[in-house]
């Protein structure tokens, strides 16, 4: 206060007292307070200014006025997800060709010059394409055009191609141009002309070729495939005396889609198989069972999977027949999805298997599998609770062995219930596991899937779980208390790894 009555020419007392001010104190106070407001509001304009500044370089400092390249490029692959697969599953292609539509990457090229450069930069977005040689529109110098664009831009990686309905010997010319650059080939041909894997592979060398899916229609003259890295085979629809002929001893991998099993055989050193069956199966009947016939061994096979997600007639036998006409020493991760399972003898035994997984509408056909695999340490069921109550504890045909009883070293049991449409099982469900407790299963761990889940089906994760734990309170609380751990796995599908 002092300085302040200082400078004002005014007694210090005033700040301390109810003291007067004199006329010309008064006069000096005023004068103050007028040059204080106006510096005020200067400083006010100043501040904001200054607020101003500082959020403008700090911008500057931290761009986001366009998005990076190396950013853009992510978008790329994301919008292309198809970049990401390395198989030749139908679904990890991309959409058809189609001469005057662009679809992703070509559209990618058409917004600007910088998106152009990221575009062409990223062979691994162009080095996968579909043809369906039957459906391609246009003047052919547009479609020889597209595919040099595709072999310049996608290299120096291997291409995969997706080719359907072949039927233009000027398109297939155009392909094979750059063969010794295929990596992984889908050949279907749903025409009448049986030759048309025979004039793709016949006699020609694919020295990048490690995965081929191939439609082997019936023909006269065999089919000779020089592919010295092939290992992934997929046959669709496939008849043994197809005259197909290939390095059979380098395949490790093998998908048969209604095919003949007897390919099997042909592959000494499979590691993983998968059989898919549905109504289009052209595969013989497998009814008869010698349990005399000549078997072979596959020593490295350690998955197997098998699906008959339809009913195919007549479906008996097929399981059977592939256990007893091959054996499997070493096979660790054993899958049947079978909803449609006529019953099975089981004639066979699979001690090395620790690791099954059963997909099933009956539990009579396919309990004996359980009695089949002695030494599994865990089990995956998806099924109707009454199903999956008759294929564990069975107390409804106690004439029948007790699966429970043989599942000696189980440790994991895994169970897909479905959505909010199937809870209302679970009660039924709760007392399985605690019949389980009873006869002393030495699990350690239970798992609950709700699958992939849509439409009615969906809830919240929270909701899902918490009704599981209401509706089996009683199961779960005995089980947690010996020390079991009780995991939930919402909207997930259950695999092995």
């Amino acid at each position: 206060m002092e300085h302040l009555a200082s400078t004002l020419k005014i007694r210090e007392t005033l700040f301390t007292t109810n003291q007067i001010l004199s006329e010309e104190e008064l006069k000096a106070v005023d004068s103050k307070l007028a040059q204080l407001r106006a510096e005020h509001g200067q400083l006010t304009l100043r501040l904001a200014k200054i607020e101003e500044m500082l959020s403008r370089l700090k911008y500057i400092r931290h761009p986001v006025r366009y998005v990076p390249d190396d950013i853009l490029g992510r978008v790329f692959e994301y919008a292309a997800p198809w970049c990401f697969s390395d198989g030749i599953e139908e679904s990890s292609f991309p959409p058809p060709y189609y001469a005057y539509k662009r679809n992703a990457p070509w559209n990618f090229a058409h917004v600007c010059q910088n998106w152009r450069a990221i575009c062409h930069s990223l062979p691994h977005i162009w080095s996968a394409f579909r043809l369906r040689l039957s459906h391609i529109s246009g003047p052919w110098p547009v479609f020889a055009e597209k595919m040099d664009a595709i072999y310049q831009r996608s290299s120096p990686l291997p291409l995969r191609l997706h080719i359907r309905d072949y039927e233009s010997n000027q398109a297939l010319r155009s392909l094979l141009k750059l063969s010794h650059r295929w990596g992984g080939v889908r050949f279907v041909s749903d025409g009448s002309d049986n030759s048309a894997h025979v004039e793709a592979f016949h006699d020609r060398l694919f020295p990048r070729l490690t995965h081929l899916a191939l439609k082997p229609l019936s023909y006269p003259e065999p089919a000779h495939i020089m592919a010295p890295r092939l290992r992934n085979l997929e046959l669709l629809q496939g008849v043994i005396d197809c005259g197909l002929v290939l390095p059979w001893d380098q395949i490790t991998q093998y998908t048969s889609t209604n095919t003949d099993l007897d390919f099997i055989g042909h592959m000494k050193n499979l590691e993983g198989i998968i059989i898919k069956e549905n109504h289009l199966s052209e595969c013989r009947d497998y009814v008869s069972v010698n349990q005399d016939m000549e078997r072979a061994i596959l020593p490295k096979v350690r998955r197997f999977e098998y699906n008959n997600t339809e009913e195919i007639e007549p479906c008996y036998g097929r399981l059977d027949w592939l256990f007893i006409r091959y054996h499997f020493p070493s096979l660790r991760t054993l899958i049947i999805s079978d909803f449609y399972c006529s019953d099975e003898n089981f004639a066979f035994s699979l001690p090395s298997v620790v690791e099954l997984s059963l997909v099933f509408f009956r539990a009579d056909n396919l309990r004996n599998i359980l009695l089949a695999t002695p030494n599994l340490r865990s089990l995956h069921l998806r099924s109707l609770v009454c199903d999956v109550r008759s294929m564990l504890v069975n107390d409804w045909h106690p004439e029948d062995p007790s699966v429970a009883n043989s599942l000696h070293a189980l440790e994991t049991l895994s169970i897909t219930l479905g959505g909010r449409d199937n809870m209302y099982a679970l009660p039924r469900l709760d007392k399985v596991l605690t019949a389980l407790k009873t006869r002393d299963q030495p699990l350690k761990t239970i798992s609950f899937y709700s699958g992939m889940l849509s439409g009615s089906e969906r809830s919240s994760e929270s909701e899902w779980v918490g009704c599981v734990q209401e509706k089996m309170a009683d199961s779960l609380d005995i089980w947690t208390k010996g020390g079991t751990q009780i995991q939930y796995h919402y909207d997930v599908d259950h695999r092995f790894p």
